[in-house]
């Protein structure tokens, strides 16, 4: 008996009426209707689903639009790192200013003072220069040099790939 109960209540309501005559494959005289009648309810239900996608797309477009916070973007020079070599290999920067290496590449580096001749690395510093003593830079980190205090030009090299020489120049 609250099978029928709830037949009963569930019979009254457009959108009920057709998944029961899908589920059921057994149409009532009710069905035979034109669909403007058998749906009648339905435009509600796509106005409030409308509604929802719609909101669900604007907290999308919010959130991918959001301010970063750049309080730790470079605010010198860069100098980028390939998986081998320095992707500039000189640079000139300004007595005062900080240097930043980024490391965007497959391949992590440690970085030094010194310098590789030919293949033989030549570990050392220049005197006044900012010091680097093998400083790990994983995949898609970075590192700074300096600040860069005094006039002259200074030699860093990575310790692992032969030949990445970069050479700073300070006016």
């Amino acid at each position: 008996m609250p099978e029928l109960q709830y037949f009963a209540i569930v019979r009254n309501d457009p959108f009920c009426k057709v998944v029961h005559s899908i589920l059921t494959s057994n149409p009532t005289e009710e069905d035979s209707r034109e669909p403007e009648e058998v749906f009648e309810g339905i435009p509600m239900l796509k106005k409030f689903l409308f509604a929802m996608i719609g909101l669900s797309l604007l907290t999308v477009v919010i959130g991918a639009c959001s301010i970063k916070d750049t309080g730790g973007a470079p605010t010198g020079p860069v100098v980028k790192m390939g998986p081998s070599t320095f992707l500039q290999a000189k640079i000139d920067v300004t007595k005062g200013q900080t240097l930043t290496l980024q490391n965007p590449s497959s391949q992590s580096h440690v970085i030094s003072n010194g310098t590789w001749a030919g293949a033989t690395p030549k570990a050392g510093a220049e005197p006044n220069a900012p010091k680097a003593q093998n400083v790990s830079v994983q995949v898609g980190g970075s590192m700074e040099l300096g600040p860069f205090t005094t006039a002259g030009t200074y030699e860093y090299f990575c310790t692992i790939h032969g030949g990445m020489n970069l050479t700073v120049t300070v006016k």
